[in-house]
């Protein structure tokens, strides 16, 4: 990800910042998975049909996240709370999958002469392979 300051993602994501200096830099990438995280990292806490992501953010700091992003301020961790959405729900209409979208909406504003792709369907993404020929040149 691009080193961006806590102040620049809370604009970009709508959020409220807790506990967390505005000028903190996010230096790594974006996870939603706490076992994974790297010092300056953030994490969003995503809520799935079995674990909820929030449970997690703790770990997530202990393991070198900057801040969280979460739909509702966690204790004295660095948070950036987010509530548009259904908080209730644990499909994209939650506050935390939609602000993924608004940071990656806002990256890409960033990085104007980067190449997007995207694959769509409902099959074959899994065994997609490119062409020998130079079709993309």
């Amino acid at each position: 990800m691009i080193s961006m300051t806590i102040e620049e993602i809370a604009k970009a994501i709508k959020s409220e910042m807790k506990n967390i200096d505005s000028q903190t830099k996010v230096s790594g990438k974006v996870m939603i998975d706490s076992k994974k995280v790297k010092p300056g990292d953030l994490f969003v806490a995503l809520k799935g049909e079995k674990v909820d992501g929030h449970n997690f953010c703790q770990e997530a700091i202990s393991k070198g996240a900057v801040a969280v992003v979460v739909s509702q301020a966690i204790k004295d961790l660095p948070c950036l709370v987010v509530t548009e959405g259904n908080k209730e729900s644990a499909d994209v209409d939650q506050p935390t999958v939609i602000a993924l979208g608004k940071l990656a909406k806002y990256l890409l504003s960033q990085l104007p002469n980067i190449w997007k792709i995207a694959v769509t369907g409902s099959s074959g993404k899994t065994t997609i392979r490119l062409s020998r020929h130079n079709e993309f040149s």
